[in-house]
């Protein structure tokens, strides 16, 4: 349902992310031993709750209810074909390769002419059960395949004014509407188990210290990111202005290095916005921006 006042934020209880701009930074500098390096974990390990891929029949009508992108909205094929490219890409499997199973299942709901994500979940709990998918054993890797079968919607339908967060993010102030944080400065994704950084923002502290679109981050502060959720490198990469955080990142050459960066604020594209709320356990929510894109200097 369209509201009049388009200007407006509708403002739900929780709010969810899926990805945007997710500009990473942290706490303060947690100190490193003479060699630069660290052996714990750099995140407490939580079991989040299991996924449900069937949310996304909601995520579905909030796009029949807002975006303006109806054509694409309202085909199966595109939604369908979308969310299960990305999810095996999630995975390291490209198009081509995705198996046959999982397309049969897929082509069979288009068939059916009708919108329905429950396939999607059953794609996922095979998927769960099969010994080449093996990096879906972690409960925090379950979650990030999820978030990006949302954000394959949204690439799929191919609406520019449209992001995802999931609730940790929203709630710790990375989809804060201000345009500005204290942090590093880039964006990221994933790929192939990876976090490579997609952006490095223009004047950033992470320009400055000669971070690289490209660059693989394995380490924060000397300790392996392994099994780290985006929010926790949110946590762990922000921090007040003036402080410093060790990035160790591998560049393209293969090189590794330690990459001192020296926190600072940092602005950003942001947009005012709509927060539709979804149902389900993990309360998620579809961030739909309705406005003109602004710089905030």
């Amino acid at each position: 349902m369209l509201i009049a006042n388009r200007w407006k934020f509708f403002v739900a209880v929780l709010a969810v992310v899926l990805v945007g701009v997710v500009g990473f930074s942290a706490y303060k500098n947690s100190g490193l031993s003479s060699d630069g390096s660290d052996s714990s974990a750099l995140c407490p390990q939580a079991t989040p709750p299991e996924v449900d891929f069937t949310v996304l029949n909601d995520v579905y009508t909030v796009f029949r209810q807002q975006s303006v992108y109806q054509s694409k909205v309202a085909k199966p094929d595109i939604l369908l074909r979308g969310a299960l490219k990305t999810i095996f890409g999630f995975v390291g499997v490209n198009e081509k390769s995705i198996p046959d199973w999982a397309t049969d299942m897929v082509d069979q709901q288009i068939a059916a002419g009708q919108v329905d994500f429950g396939v999607i979940q059953k794609v996922y709990e095979r998927m769960v059960q099969d010994p080449a998918y093996s990096v879906l054993q972690n409960p925090q890797r379950r979650q990030d395949l999820f978030e990006s079968a949302v954000n394959g919607i949204i690439k799929a339908i191919g609406d520019p004014f449209a992001s995802y967060y999931n609730a940790d993010l929203y709630n710790s102030g990375a989809s804060d509407s201000s345009g500005k944080y204290e942090g590093i400065g880039v964006s990221t994704r994933d790929e192939n188990n990876e976090t490579i950084i997609a952006t490095v923002f223009a004047g950033s502290p992470a320009e400055k210290a000669g971070l690289k679109s490209g660059d693989v981050l394995t380490k924060v502060d000397g300790k392996s990111i392994e099994g780290c959720s985006r929010f926790q490198l949110t946590q762990k990469i922000r921090g007040e202005a003036g402080t410093t955080v060790v990035i160790t990142v591998r560049h393209m050459n293969g090189a590794v290095e330690n990459m001192p960066v020296v926190r600072g604020p940092v602005y950003f594209m942001r947009y005012c916005s709509y927060l539709v709320r979804l149902r389900g356990s993990f309360s998620y929510e579809i961030k739909y921006i309705l406005t003109k894109k602004e710089y905030l200097f």
